[in-house]
């Protein structure tokens, strides 16, 4: 998956098929769930304010290392907004962040 749109595509269907948008009806939720799965290219934000916006482009945002710390952050905030088990909430959003790796 090349574009942001393949992403966001990838990360609505996750929410589809994990139940959890017949749990929340909350169009937030999906919303989060596309922020999340784009969220490794943020790092070209500081390749624009360098004025090389390809500079820090799939280096530390696209680490197995930051998807893990990404899915435990988020989720934890999942766990808590869906009342799933941390374990479940933690792969699905690996899974959706991976998806970038």
């Amino acid at each position: 998956m090349a574009t942001p749109v393949a992403h966001s595509i990838f990360a609505l269907i996750i929410y589809k098929f994990s139940g959890l948008s017949q749990k929340s009806r909350i169009w937030l939720d999906g919303f989060i769930f596309i922020v999340i799965a784009n969220f490794a290219d943020f790092d070209y934000i500081f390749g624009f304010i360098e004025g090389k916006p390809n500079a820090y482009h799939h280096q530390f945002t696209h680490s197995i290392f930051f998807a893990l710390v990404v899915a435990a952050i988020a989720g934890f905030v999942f766990f808590q907004r869906w009342g799933i088990n941390y374990r479940a909430a933690f792969m699905i959003m690996f899974l959706v962040y991976g998806s970038h790796l």
